[in-house]
């Protein structure tokens, strides 16, 4: 491992002990070229998807894998109807405009499809599920309709439009 590994290293995990999602203990780090992998075994979703954002946000990181399994607690299983009952609470109560989108759950894991008109739409509809009871995954399959063309023809238009405005305007003298 080399000098700049090392200290990657411990800056991630010194981010992962701050951060109060976390059980810092449970996971375990390995720095190669500066790729990054994470292992271990977290009791929810949500701390896992905190690992992996807290990971994320450390400079000079390039995400390479995780292995960090969602073991939940004995005692917690939670049948995936139950799961799939509480995600669409969680989408009705939370996330506004989601008549389009669909939950499906296969032990534990979720998955989250359709469409919506914004891509704030479908990021909050998967921060929706994350704390819930029995997750251990998601998928967020919705989809977002591209706004607008890109084609050669809508950046010529687009080109012609604001052209006028950057050119100097024509002085005339009477």
């Amino acid at each position: 491992m080399t000098v700049a590994d090392t200290k990657l290293k411990r800056e991630i995990e010194d981010d992962l002990r701050w951060n109060p999602q976390v059980h810092e203990t449970r996971i375990g780090v390995r720095v190669d070229q500066g790729r990054v992998f994470l292992a271990g075994e977290v009791e929810t979703y949500l701390e896992k998807w905190a690992a992996e954002e807290t990971v994320r946000r450390v400079g000079g990181v390039h995400p390479a894998g995780e292995a960090l399994m969602v073991k939940l607690a004995q005692g917690q299983p939670h049948p995936d109807r139950q799961i799939a009952e509480a995600a669409l609470k969680a989408l009705k109560w939370d996330v506004w405009g989601l008549e389009g989108v669909t939950v499906e759950v296969q032990r534990g894991r979720v998955v989250l499809a359709g469409q919506v008109h914004w891509n704030f739409e479908r990021e909050s509809a998967e921060r929706a599920i994350r704390p819930l009871a029995g997750v251990v995954g998601v998928t967020n399959s919705i989809r977002v309709p591209s706004r607008s063309p890109a084609g050669p023809r809508a950046r010529a238009a687009r080109r012609d439009l604001v052209r006028p405005v950057l050119e100097p305007a024509a002085s005339v003298q009477a």
